[in-house]
């Protein structure tokens, strides 16, 4: 990907973010920080991975023992939730596959809030 192309795709998920409430970061080890009630996660977008042709967005949740319990597809060991894009994407493959990753982190929110909501009201749910 060429930095033309890298910094198109950067600055659409960078909107996509702020439009979830992230907050850039001015110091730590990722770019933003996206509030979730799985926890933060933290968010980098790295142009090239290890010298190959590689897009990486380096995904970290704060608190990994909350997230790994609702949430599978993440490292339960460190709460990494790691994507990496090749040659075979382009920005828009990238940016629509990633945000579609995102929206599952919505998901368990939504499972979450419906039972917070059904536990203040007496009532069970099954998920």
């Amino acid at each position: 990907m060429n930095a033309k192309h890298h910094a198109k795709m950067k600055a659409r998920i960078e909107d996509h973010l702020r439009e979830l409430g992230a907050t850039p970061v001015a110091s730590g080890p990722y770019d933003w920080v996206v509030p979730t009630l799985l926890g933060r996660l933290g968010v980098t977008i790295v142009p090239h991975h290890r010298g190959q042709r590689l897009v990486s967005i380096l995904c970290h949740f704060e608190d990994k023992d909350v997230a790994a319990r609702r949430f599978h597809g993440l490292s339960p060991y460190n709460g990494k939730w790691n994507h990496y894009y090749g040659d075979g994407y382009n920005v828009d493959g990238i940016c629509d596959h990633f945000f579609a990753q995102l929206a599952k982190t919505r998901d368990e929110q939504a499972k979450l809030e419906a039972e917070l909501f059904a536990l203040q009201s007496g009532k069970e749910t099954t998920t």
